[in-house]
């Protein structure tokens, strides 16, 4: 009980501390305060294992998603606090994650009846992307009955799963996998169902565990790490995988996307000891955090304004708080005492997020619906080319970047009418 907390507690008048991590709350002394619960839905001792985090965290966004909602996978916490362990997994993840593939592969275990549960299919050390893609590509191929042959009918449905890779630094975003800038439509009427709105940014598409391996190493040849006093490998910049579901069956497509954030840490520079440009990438990472923060407490204290649009990153997570989108925050904390007023920052955050209400709705059309919404952007596209090709401004970089969207456009058109084709010759959905 909170009553003994209290008697147990040790006299460290003047300080924020933990007292006590229990299944369902994080229990502080606050100065002024006293003894103060924060409730969770569920909490983690430093011996839980990346399954445990996964399985109780973070699968039922991924199940959401695969229902058809938009969901967001996001970690919150002070720097060093294991946000991005959580999130891809220790350094190394990745060539053990080959590896397994590989050995798996070489023992025929990757398909058939024999296949192995999630849990053997990846190391240990895999965090909720790794593990997320896992069980999204595992529904691709069932679907298929590429991983059930045993199966004697075809339910009709079909899911394909592209993934976009982006980081955003100070202010700035960029395509983890071509490195090239990425655009928000800076619009208050912005709408979280238009993946598109990351312009610019590569979307490649995902048929294995090989391919989402190849997009997370590109990332993490240019994310930005830095060695701090309070981290050796900090990360100085938001990263965001986007993965977008688009299942058809018949003529009817509903798209998903699933949103997995790794917050950069909020950084006491005075305690990180960062000088330089490494200063001002503190100064930037903890700006666009209290954004986030005043965008929190404008919803939860019901304001009719809420400031999204003052940063990058609140422009991108719009929908995750008060929109379409099912959100799960998982907060990471510390139990050393020096790290007592971080982590105590970081549980009244959770809690502010626990108290916001999002609005969840499938996003359903026909594919003749979405092909004529695509042919309205080319056209758009065209005519702004024509218009710069006809006054000589092939040379700006708006004329590169305009015809650099239309290409991404072009594809995502030539996908879904490939969609089409297949479904009319199949001889379309049945009826009875």
């Amino acid at each position: 009980s909170i009553s003994d907390d209290k008697e147990n507690a040790p006299d460290r008048r003047g300080a924020a501390y933990v007292l006590a991590v229990q299944p369902a709350r994080v229990v502080m002394y606050v100065p002024g305060a006293g003894v103060r619960p924060f409730h969770f839905a569920t909490t983690f001792h430093a011996a839980s294992s990346q399954e445990d985090v996964y399985t109780e965290a973070a699968r039922g966004s991924v199940v959401a998603a695969l229902n058809g909602f938009n969901a967001c996978l996001l970690c919150y916490g002070q720097t060093g606090s294991g946000k991005t362990h959580t999130v891809f997994g220790p350094e190394g993840t990745l060539d053990a994650t080959e590896r397994h593939l590989a050995e798996l592969a070489r023992l025929g275990r990757v398909s058939g009846p024999d296949r192995l549960t999630l849990p053997e299919r990846l190391p240990a050390t895999c965090g909720m992307v790794l593990r997320a893609c896992a069980e999204v590509l595992e529904a691709a191929h069932y679907l298929q009955g590429s991983s059930h042959p045993s199966r004697e009918e075809d339910c009709g449905a079909s899911l394909s799963v592209s993934a976009q890779y982006v980081e955003i630094y100070q202010n700035d975003v960029t395509d983890l996998v071509s490195g090239h800038p990425v655009h928000l439509p800076h619009t208050s009427s912005w709408q979280y169902s238009n993946h598109s709105k990351l312009q610019g940014a590569s979307e490649v598409s995902l048929h294995n565990m090989h391919d989402v391996v190849e997009v997370l190493r590109l990332g993490e040849m240019r994310k930005r790490f830095a060695a701090t006093a309070m981290n050796s490998r900090s990360s100085r910049a938001h990263t965001v995988f986007l993965l977008t579901l688009t299942q058809t069956n018949g003529t009817q497509m509903i798209v998903s996307h699933l949103h997995l954030v790794d917050l950069a840490g909020c950084e006491q520079i005075k305690r990180s000891k960062v000088e330089g440009v490494h200063k001002s990438e503190a100064i930037g990472i903890n700006s666009s955090l209290l954004t986030l923060g005043k965008c929190i407490t404008s919803l939860v204290e019901g304001r009719s304004h809420v400031p999204y649009l003052e940063s990058r990153l609140t422009m991108l997570l719009k929908a995750a708080f008060g929109g379409n989108s099912q959100t799960t925050v998982i907060v990471t904390g510390s139990m050393d005492d020096h790290n007592a007023d971080a982590t105590l920052q970081a549980m009244r955050f959770g809690e502010q997020c626990s108290m916001i209400t999002n609005q969840t709705r499938i996003s359903s059309n026909s594919v003749e619906e979405a092909i004529s919404s695509i042919d309205e952007v080319l056209a758009r596209c065209e005519h702004g080319i024509s218009n710069l090709t006809a006054r000589g401004k092939t040379h700006l970089p708006s004329f590169a970047k305009l015809n650099e969207r239309y290409q991404q456009v072009l594809g995502k058109r030539r996908q879904l009418s490939t969609i089409a084709s297949a479904k009319i010759k199949d001889g379309g959905p049945s009826t009875a």
